[in-house]
């Protein structure tokens, strides 16, 4: 069983094991495959319009309904769990998001990675999701990864 809080998420919306269905753009799936709990902690540090390659970071200023970058949540996963939450990067705009597994920064230097959610003209996939976790070795692993399943951006 996955303990989630979330400040500023007002909800999390849809909690669903999604079996051999691909996981929706704009997902959250956390991952552990170790034989012990972790607390895997997520925030939006920034949001824009567009990424800047050079720089690493992204850069613009979206109009968006609330501000994104106040919502932060985490999770404690059980042994051998995966929790996938849909919806919850639902605008389409450029995000910053940085992650820590029981309080260190799973990527180096900082732990963040930026990403856009939705279909995108430069790529084959329908959208994006994001998965953080832990695998059965221990290794904290972050994954930007495709997917077929437009989730909030079908149109």
């Amino acid at each position: 069983m996955a303990t989630l809080a979330a400040a500023g998420f007002g909800g999390i919306a849809g909690c669903s094991a999604l079996g051999s269905e691909d996981v929706p753009a704009g997902s959250l799936e956390l991952v552990n495959r170790d034989t012990l709990p972790h607390e895997i902690a997520m925030e939006i540090t920034d949001v824009g319009t567009e990424y800047e390659e050079d720089a690493r970071e992204v850069v613009g200023d979206p109009i968006v309904p609330q501000p994104l970058t106040e919502r932060r949540t985490t999770a404690i996963l059980q042994a051998d769990t995966t929790r996938t939450y849909e919806a919850i990067f639902t605008e389409p705009v450029w995000y910053t998001v940085r992650f820590t597994i029981d309080g260190e920064v799973v990527t180096e230097p900082d732990g963040k990675v930026s990403f856009y959610p939705g279909p995108r003209n430069d790529s084959s996939v329908a959208g994006e999701y994001l998965r953080a976790g832990v695998l059965e070795n221990g290794e904290k692993t972050l994954v930007v990864a495709g997917t077929s399943n437009r989730g909030p951006f079908e149109q």
